[in-house]
């Protein structure tokens, strides 16, 4: 799985083979059961981790106590909360595993000794903040139906690994409201 990894940065970085091992070097793996919690809202995120196997959602919970997923990060993706990371803030926000995950960490504090490393970390950010504001937009002002086209269309891949109602809450309509849409395709 470190093959996967290396590859990311060999395929997005200008480095050397031997940065390159350097940074792998420090990063841990870590096998996750399902629903696994990564992140509580209130801690500190002070890593980035790269998914090698599985998927990943960050979720929070709204006014209501009910939970809504933000997003979903799958295989050859790296994630963090942003916000905590950078600031020192706790989360605002949790992160959690959704199937059984293979993934590698990256501690905040490892980082320091990494040579250009906050260049690596901005270009990570904007690749997956891009990503981010695509999927956003593609969702805005749709039908139920068309929300869910469209999040099968860029998720074809993890569908059938995400259970219903974390999609349902991603695309902001209920339950009740994705089985039709699923019943009528």
């Amino acid at each position: 799985m470190l093959e996967l990894l290396a590859t990311n940065f060999n395929e997005n970085f200008d480095l050397t083979k031997d940065e390159i091992q350097n940074i792998l070097s420090l990063f841990k793996p870590i096998t996750l059961k399902r629903e696994t919690t990564l992140l509580k809202k209130g801690q500190i995120s002070d890593f980035v981790i790269y998914i090698a196997k599985g998927v990943v959602r960050t979720k929070e919970l709204n006014q209501d106590g009910d939970e809504t997923t933000n997003f979903f990060f799958k295989e050859n993706q790296f994630l963090t909360n942003l916000e905590s990371y950078n600031s020192g803030e706790p989360s605002k926000f949790c992160i959690q595993s959704i199937t059984p995950c293979e993934i590698f960490k990256i501690e905040k504090q490892a980082t320091l000794g990494i040579p250009h490393w906050s260049e690596i970390f901005n270009e990570l950010v904007q690749i997956e903040l891009k990503r981010k504001i695509d999927e956003s937009r593609l969702l805005r002002n749709c039908s139920a139906l068309e929300k869910y086209e469209k999040f099968i269309s860029n998720n074809g891949d993890v569908v059938n690994r995400i259970p219903l109602k974390y999609i349902a809450s991603y695309l902001g309509i209920t339950p009740q409201s994705l089985s039709r849409v699923r019943k009528s395709l």
